[in-house]
Parts: C-alpha cells; structure tokens; sequence
C-alpha cells in the first residue's frame, strides 16, 4: 500500500458524500415527473416529457445512474396509458439493460408499441435479450412479427437463423420479406440453404428479396474469406433468368474472387457480348483493382464489338493501370475517330515521358486529334515528362512549339521557362505571343531582366503580351522592395516615351506598393502621353495617395485631357470599391458625384452608384433623378439599388415568392385555384419610393396573365388604401403605369374571374419616377 492510498479513500468518500445528496435530488425530480406523466395527453404541458428526458440524458454514461433510470421508467409503464408508454419506450431506447426485458415483454407484440419496445431491447446484449424476444416472436404476428424478426437479425445471433428461416413459407408475405431479408443480414451455409430452398417457388414478390439476400450473404461469406461459400452461392445468381441486378451483383462478386470462368465472362462481356451485363462489366473495369482485371480488358480489345470498343478504351485509361498503355497506343490509328480520341486521352492518363514523343506527331495535326493530344500531354503524371516537353519546344517547328506552350505552364514545367525566353524573341508572331503568355505562368524572379528586355524589344503587336506576361509574373512572385526597386530603375533607364508608356501599363496591373510613387509622380507632371498612362494605372490601385492624386487632378488641373482623364479614373476606383468598409465605399460616390462637371460625368458616376450594392446610395441619386441630363441614368441606377433590396410576399403558396423576384419568367408563382378576385403580391421596397408604373410577366403563351387588377402603393403595413390603377392584363406582359406616387409597399391585387385558368407571375418590377 502506497502513502497516497488513505488519501484516496478519503478523497473518494468525500466525493460520494457530497454526490449523494445530488443524487437523491434527482431521484425526487424523476418521482414528480413520472407522477406528472400519468396525467399527461399529447398537445397538453410537454414540462414533465422534457424533465423526464432531461434526467434521462443526465445518465450519460454512468453504468450504475442508467440501470437506476432505466428501472424507473420501466415500472412506470405498469399503469400508463398509450401516449406515456410510446414516451416511456422511446426514453428507454437511449438507457435500457437486460434488467427491463421482462418488463417490456408484453409490448413487443402489441402493433402500436412493438417497435419502440424491441429498438430498445435490439441493443442490449446478453441471452435474457434473445429469450425474450423469441418469446415474443412465437406471439406475434402481421406487422410486429416483421419487426421482431428484423431485431433478431440485427442482434446478429447465428441461433435465431432457424427461427427466421421458419417464417420464409408464411402467408403474411410482410413477414416472409422480413424473414428473408433477416437471412441475407445473418449469413452463413445455414442461411442460404433455407433461402435456395424457397426460391424456386417464392411469389413474385418474395423472390427479388430472396434473391437480394442470397447476394448479401455471399459478400458476407467473400469478406470473412469462405470464398467457396460465396462461389457457390454467386454462380447460381449469374444464370440467365435472375433479375438483372442480382446478375450485376453476381457478377461482381465472382470476379473479385477471382474466379477464372468470371474472369472469362468479363472478357467476353467487354467484347460485346451479353449487353445486359456489361455495365457492370465496365464498372469492374473502371474501379475494380488487379492484373487479372486489367488483362480481361486488353484482352477484350482484339474482338471487341466496334459500338462498345470506344467506351472499353476509356474504361481502361480510368482504370489506371499502365500496363493497359501498350494495347492501346496502337489504337491512336484506329480507323474509328472516337477510338483515336478515346486512345489519346487514355494514353494522357496511363502515359510516361516517353508518350510524350508518341503524342508529339498528332499535335501537328487539325481538328480534335490535337485537342486531345495537348490535354494528354498536360495530363501525363510522370515528372520525367517535363523533360521530354523541353526537347519537343526546343525541336519543333514554330507552329507546334506555340501549341506547346500553354502545356508547359499546365504542368508547371519551370525547367521550360529558358526555352520559352528563347521563343519569346522569335520571329514568328504566334510562337513569339504564346511564349509570352506562357512565361507569365512559368517565369521565374530570376528572369524579370530578361522578361523586361522583352518589353523594350518586343514589336508592337507582340507588346501587350510582353505587359500582360510581366504583370502576371509579378503578381505571381508577389510585392517586395526589390522588385521595386527593378521596375523604378527600369523606368528611369528607358529614354523612349513608348517604352515608358508599357512600363506604366505594366506598374498599373502589379499594383506594386513600392512602385507608387513613381505613378504618382508622373501623373502629376511631364508628358501629357505618360501622364494619361500613369493616371490610367492609378484608376485601378486602391490607396490613399493614388486616390489623392485622382481627386488633386480632377479638381486643379489644367490640361482637359488630363484632368477628364483623372476624374475617369476616379469612376473607375468607386465602380471597384466592393472591397473597401461600405462607409468608405459610400463615401468615395458621394464624392466622385460631386466632382462631376459635365453630365457625361454624372451619368458615368451614377452607372457606378448604380452597382454599388449599397441602400444608402439612393439618398445620393434622387437628386439627379430631377435633372432632365441624368433622369435616366438615375432611374436606372435606383432600379438596380432597389433590386438588390426588394422581398416579395404572397397571398398563397408562399415558398414560391422568391421566384417573381429571381430574374426568369420561367419560374413563377401562381395561386391555388382559378382566378378569382382576392389573392395579391406584394413588394417590399425596404424604403418609400416615388413608384410610377409596375410590369407583371406571367409565363409565355400560359394564358395565366390577371384577366383584371388594382395597384396600390403604401407605406404603412398592412394599410393598402386606395388602389393608384386598375388595369387588365395582357399575355405575356402586363404593364401599369400610374401617377407617381409615394410609399414602400407595392400589391397587386387580383379582381377578375376565369374559372379555366390560374394566375401566376413570372417576374415583377416596379418603375421608380
């Protein structure tokens, strides 16, 4: 004994002692609540259910606290009525014990109690369990026998076999399916013995089940390894006159036992025989592992029928497995284009470096050969294969070696990237603006010299690929002060304005940090050509010194040019807000408006309110809506605000209100019955508006248009008011205009009558004055 052990003991009974009285509470609440559940009926106070289920939950896994719980609820059953037994059962489900199999007994044959009784026995193991039960199953009949004999299965007792294959003749064919279906989930010699001997003269409406539970209780048998069991039993499934998925099932089973004689049939199957088997043919050929699989496909290729022969093709790339890659290379000159294709995609999925010289002559070829061809190469696992790309872009013609290069940046082939470098100075214009686009995927930091050399001597059709293949690798590499510092030296070398000009475009899409102030300062001074580059570039950089610079630009500078140009930009930076805080968003359109000289401004800058998503905006756009320049553009900006904001609600069928709102008139809502005065559709606007019309779309050429309708327009819930008009409507389109008037809500409400047709709306919007 150790010096910690008295302690313990005392720590122990300190512990029970101050648990007991907890304990006993909980005893106590458990007395009142069962008490309480006597005189409980459904739909009345759920207090004692919920305290009882509370308790219940609060046993946990203590083993001693559940069997004192577990005996309380079972005695309470003595007495109860059937409302508090089905609640009693159910608890005991969650903490009952073989000590509660006596008391449950009597329900496992009652119709309403039975399952509930038996779930909760189904778990508990021990032989008082099973005698119980098959007690009660010599009992029962009809609908609680089914379920019995269903939990004996589960119990998964090989002993309960004899009692279930003593029900596969009963009359109660409910019983006999449960019976069959408790063999197939037991499994066993026993097993299928009792099923083959009924299936020759089952119903129609037994046999598919017990022919179900034959295949189960062979993978069974497969998968505890009494392969000859699951043989036997598999072979009899695969005869012609068994239902087609067992046959599948069967079939399955025997080739992944390895059965030679299956093994054969998959072959032959594979080659176009039997088509009733040979989705699952296929099937095994795409997931089923082993040489002999793989060999029963390639081998199937030499007959195999020409209809199936594409579909095995790609099977056999699915599969994986490259020792099918020799067999189907040859069928690359298959005279079937679909095998060709099927062959070079497969060769893709199977292929190694060395495919690459193979797949090289039909990359030089039209149509969708090529297509095929380049995926293939992208495709191919092996990493040796970036070599072999290196030497096919170093020796072939320029036209293939352009089709090459987008297959090098698919497979991240960096050791490419010095060749593309090559390419990238070449004379042919299409290799020459593939290799560009290429290096911006491929190239390294080490290369942003040569990438920049490129943009000086690039010729001017080729340049824009030049900028746009230095701005992805940058973004690519990601912002760091030397890189920088090459862009800012870089422009400072170039003495040609055209050059200049690039590297601006090029500063503009990096958006390097280090690089704004050079922006900057160009924009601010020198050439009037870079100056409207670097104030380009600026229209796209979220910062607070581009946004300065813009907002200093547009309001001070002289030249016209640049000085539009800046307040271009300045559009451009609140149309691109969507990242910033909504209050900085909403902030830069009120300002971008105000800045606005011309109506050609204003119009562009409500274009950009228009999409900024956000409810205040409209505070900034009804003003312009009484200006005749920009009375349009405001209108139209206010409606795409609103449309983000806008519910609909319904008189009927409420779950289809969102679809007069999502932008097709294909879906729609509709009412009950035919049309008759009464049902409406609202619109909630989320704040007043002046509301000038409504246009109602009911679906094209349905006759479901309002044959009549009133409009009202409100502010107040539920206080329509007088209706703004009354109009009939018009297949497809109904369109209502009315005086403007004021209000947050908008409901159309149906007053016309056509027994023959309902009234459904495909889309609903409202015109803003």
């Amino acid at each position: 004994m150790t010096a910690r052990t008295p302690a313990r003991r005392l720590f122990l009974a300190l512990l029970l002692a101050a648990a007991a009285p907890f304990a006993a509470a909980q005893d106590d609440a458990l007395t009142a609540a069962l008490a309480a559940l006597q005189a409980w009926e459904p739909g009345g106070d759920f207090a004692a259910c919920e305290q009882i289920a509370a308790l219940v939950a609060g046993a946990g896994r203590d083993p001693t606290r559940r069997a004192e719980v577990a005996a309380r609820l079972a005695a309470a059953l003595e007495g109860a009525d059937d409302a508090a037994r089905t609640f009693l059962c159910g608890q005991l489900w969650q903490v009952c014990t073989e000590n509660e199999a006596d008391a449950l007994g009597p329900w496992l044959t009652d119709d309403k109690l039975s399952p509930l009784a038996r779930y909760a026995l189904e778990r508990v193991p021990g032989a008082k369990v099973d005698a119980v039960l098959l007690a009660a199953a010599e009992k029962a009949k009809g609908v609680a026998l089914a379920g019995l004999l269903d939990s004996l299965a589960n119990r998964g007792n090989p002993a309960h076999g004899a009692v279930l294959a003593g029900h596969l003749a009963d009359r109660d064919v409910a019983v006999a399916v449960a019976a069959a279906n408790g063999l197939g989930k037991l499994g066993g010699a026993e097993a299928v013995a009792a099923l083959e001997k009924v299936r020759a003269k089952a119903s129609a409406r037994l046999r598919p089940v017990v022919v179900a539970a034959l295949a189960a209780c062979a993978d069974r048998a497969a998968a505890s390894g009494n392969t000859a069991l699951a043989d036997q039993v598999f072979t009899g499934l695969l005869a012609p006159g068994e239902p087609p998925a067992a046959r599948d099932a069967a079939f399955r089973g025997l080739v992944r036992l390895g059965n030679a004689g299956a093994l054969a049939r998959l072959r032959t199957v594979l080659s176009g025989e039997d088509f009733l088997l040979r989705p699952a043919a296929l099937g095994l050929l795409h997931s089923e592992p082993g040489t002999p699989v793989t060999e029963a496909g390639v081998a199937a290729l030499e007959n195999a029928n020409p209809l199936i022969l594409p579909r095995l093709v790609a099977a056999l790339g699915d599969r994986g497995d490259p020792a099918a890659l020799p067999a189907l290379t040859p069928l690359t000159a298959h005279a079937d284009a679909e095998v060709r294709l099927a062959a070079l995609v497969a060769m893709g999925k199977l292929g190694t470096a060395h495919t690459v010289t193979e797949l090289a002559p039909f990359v030089q070829k039209d149509g969708p050969e090529r297509e095929a061809a380049l995926a293939a190469l992208a495709a191919i696992r092996d990493p040796e294969a970036n070599g072999m790309l290196r030497n096919l872009l170093l020796e072939s013609p320029p036209e293939t070696a352009a089709l090459l290069a987008p297959c090098a940046v698919s497979r991240r082939a960096a050791n490419c990237a010095d060749v593309l470098l090559a390419h990238a100075a070449s004379e042919h214009a299409g290799l020459r603006a593939a290799s560009l686009r290429a290096l911006g995927g491929l190239a390294a930091p080490e290369a942003l010299p040569e990438l920049l050399a490129l943009l000086v001597s690039a010729p001017v059709d080729s340049r824009p690929d030049a900028e746009r293949a230095l701005v992805d690798a940058v973004r690519r590499w990601g912002p760091s002060e030397d890189l920088a510092a090459h862009l800012t030296a870089a422009y400072a070398r170039q003495r040609k304005p055209e050059h200049r000009a690039a590297l601006l475009r090029v500063l503009g899409g990096t958006r390097c940090p280090g690089t704004l102030a050079l922006v900057c300062k160009t924009a601010r001074r020198g050439r009037k050509d870079l100056r409207l580059e670097a104030v380009a570039a600026l229209g796209g950089w979220h910062a607070p010194e581009s946004l300065d610079m813009l907002r200093r630009l547009a309001v001070k500078e002289r030249r016209p040019e640049v000085k539009a140009a800046a307040y271009d930009a300045l559009v451009r930076l609140a149309r691109e807000s969507g990242g910033l805080p909504p209050e900085e968003t909403l902030a830069l359109h009120r300002e971008v408006l105000a800045l606005a000289a011309t109506p050609e401004q204003r119009r562009a800058a409500l274009a950009a309110v228009g999409g900024c998503g956000l409810l205040e905006a409209l505070d900034l756009v009804a003003p312009l809506k009484d200006d005749p320049a920009t009375a349009a553009e405001a209108r139209a900006a206010e409606t795409r605000l609103r449309a983000k904001f806008i519910t609909a609600t319904v008189s009927e069928n409420i779950m289809e209100a969102r679809r007069v709102l999502d932008g097709t008139p294909a879906t729609f809502w509709q009412t009950d019955g035919p049309q008759a005065p009464g049902p409406w559709i609202e619109l909630d606007l989320t704040r007043p508006a002046r509301v000038c019309g409504v246009i109602l779309h009911a679906p094209e050429g349905s006759g479901v248009y309002p044959r009549a309708c009133e409009v009202y327009v409100y502010t107040e819930p539920g206080q329509p008011g007088t209706p703004v008009a009354a109009a009939a409507g018009a297949d497809p389109v109904t369109e209502i205009p009315f005086p403007p008037a004021e209000g947050r809500y908008l409901r159309v409400v149906q007053t016309g009558a056509d027994p023959a047709a309902k009234w459904a709306v495909g889309e609903i919007r409202p015109k803003f004055d």
